[in-house]
């Protein structure tokens, strides 16, 4: 696979690159030369391979003789609903979905979230995450950068959603993930995890209306769980 980097605005023709990281790293890391390419991609499905014309000391010249636009316009149906966590599994758990071809990332503040990141701010950790996703987007080859969407807590996300919620939890009480059915698998389906320390019971009570289901494994990271719920649903519904 060629190299690839993000440029929002792909057009047939002469291209630049800018960006003093791209410009590094295509100069100083990977030792690109004229005539050598590289793929572009836009974050929303389009991409080309480009030729480089000139290589100077800001700037790359490119030459790109046509664009590839996406086939589909949504490649995944499932919908991922996370809590916010620490910062390192917070963005270990957009990477991981990124790669996965995971286009739209819902996240909310949970009621037990962890003191060590209450008061952290969360706009700079959604921005970073970001740049995460478009890093993995780069190396796994996906051309379609999630958008990631903030709730404040998690009623406010349900009342802003009409589709398919399939909780995942950790009660043996509930059903068990192999008796999932859905109904109509070509809406959106959402999947819901909780943060390290569970649901509390003001949303345990807030969840009583969705379906519920357990993992018969051990207990699972919150990093963890929502990652392979996602891949699990998308198994399902034949995603994978």
């Amino acid at each position: 696979m060629l190299p690839r980097f993000y440029y929002p605005e792909i057009l047939k023709g002469n291209n630049q690159i800018s960006n003093k990281t791209h410009v590094h790293h295509i100069c100083k890391v990977l030792r690109l030369k004229k005539n050598d390419y590289i793929q572009l991609f836009d974050g929303a499905g389009n991409h080309a391979k480009a030729k480089i014309i000139e290589v100077k000391k800001q700037i790359v010249e490119l030459n790109v003789e046509s664009v590839n636009k996406p086939l589909l316009i949504q490649n995944s149906k499932i919908t991922p609903v996370m809590p916010i966590l620490k910062k390192n599994a917070f963005l270990l758990c957009i990477e991981k979905l990124t790669e996965l071809g995971i286009e739209d990332i819902r996240v909310y503040r949970p009621d037990l979230i962890d003191q060590s990141i209450a008061k952290k701010n969360v706009n700079s950790l959604l921005d970073k995450a970001r740049e995460v996703s478009i890093a993995a987007c780069a190396q796994s080859g996906n051309n379609f950068i999630p958008q990631i969407q903030y709730y404040e807590n998690l009623d406010v996300f349900l009342s802003n959603s009409k589709e398919q919620v399939f909780v995942f939890d950790t009660k043996a009480t509930d059903p068990n993930i192999s008796d999932v059915q859905v109904k109509n698998p070509q809406a959106s389906i959402f999947v819901l995890t909780g943060c390290e320390s569970g649901f509390s019971s003001k949303e345990g009570k807030i969840l009583q209306k969705q379906k519920k289901f357990f993992f018969r494994t051990n207990t699972l990271r919150a990093e963890t769980a929502i990652i392979v719920s996602c891949i699990a649903m998308k198994t399902i519904i034949g995603e994978l």
